[in-house]
């Protein structure tokens, strides 16, 4: 009997059982969601996109404000388009009064006045990272990015992901 040949058959043997048990075990893992939140009034609502089944929840009917997922939208709309992000855009002044309720009710913003040009890469920025709602609104009322298109867009996208019909 040759050993050295021997050998190496059973080490292959064992290194393949080792792997296809390693492959296996994440499969057979049953454990809580690592989710902890800060505040007892957060929600977080996780699900299984195939069978629907709720994994994880915590104040699940708890109304709450769509407005970060709005400009979340409003940027994918706009990347989408292929748009050139480096072109300016020119602030109406139509948009004015929507700029004043904003500081009013102190919503957050970069300041943008009418007659100001700032790039479209910018406004997704300011739009996207201190959650601005004025250059939000620019964008939104900018000729091709109405809201009525964007609201539809918004139906057909969560369509498309399973979430059903608005």
């Amino acid at each position: 009997m040759n050993h050295p040949a021997f050998v190496r058959r059973v080490l292959a043997l064992v290194l393949t059982a080792a792997v296809a048990v390693a492959a296996a075990l994440p499969g057979f893992a049953v454990y809580a969601m690592p989710i902890q939140t800060t505040y007892p009034q957060e929600s977080i609502y996780l699900f299984d996109a195939d069978t629907g089944e709720a994994l994880v929840e915590q104040n699940p009917d708890m109304v709450r404000h769509v407005a970060s997922l709005t400009k979340m939208m409003t940027a994918l709309l706009v990347i989408e388009n292929g748009s050139d992000l480096n072109a300016s855009i020119t602030i109406p002044d139509s948009l004015t009064p929507e700029f004043q309720s904003i500081k009013a009710n102190r919503g957050h913003t970069i300041g943008l006045q009418a007659g100001e040009s700032v790039r479209r890469i910018d406004m997704l920025y300011a739009m996207l990272l201190p959650s601005a709602n004025d250059a939000a609104s620019v964008i939104a009322s900018s000729p091709i990015h109405t809201i009525f298109v964007i609201g539809f867009r918004i139906v057909y996208i969560l369509s498309g992901c399973g979430v059903g019909r608005l």
